[in-house]
């Protein structure tokens, strides 16, 4: 048995006060990731490939590695192309999704200076 003193559960989970003090206000993105949805694509151009040139009759005369290579080259670029295909038409804005933050109440004013330095940008991003 340990001697660790075990946390007490009501100091462990903060309060509604502390969350809202302490959160940072983001827009939630559930996108698909781009990169991994074309290499997904990529991998089964070349297991296809494989595939199909080990299986095929070879009826060349410079070998079934070649002709791997060769079909490896051309599913390749296909399975890119349809993983790209894919991903765009996934990542569409959902019903009621918008680039504002997900507390725009509790968003903190910007302040920062403009171009010009001489005043500060209005939170909203309306220049003079």
């Amino acid at each position: 048995m340990s001697d660790a003193r075990t946390p007490d559960p009501a100091k462990a989970v903060p309060s509604a006060e502390e969350l809202k003090r302490t959160a940072i206000p983001a827009a939630i993105r559930h996108a698909p990731r781009f990169g991994r949805m074309v290499g997904t694509g990529v991998w089964i151009g070349i297991g296809v490939a494989v595939v199909l040139g080990s299986v095929l009759p070879n009826s060349t005369g410079v070998g079934r590695f070649v002709v791997i290579l060769l079909l490896s080259l051309g599913f390749v670029l296909i399975g890119g192309l349809i993983g790209g295909v894919i991903v765009t038409r996934l990542d569409k804005p959902g019903p009621g999704a918008s680039d504002q933050p997900l507390f725009p109440q509790d968003a903190v004013a910007d302040t920062s200076v403009d171009a010009d330095g001489d005043a500060p940008t209005p939170p909203n991003g309306d220049h003079p």
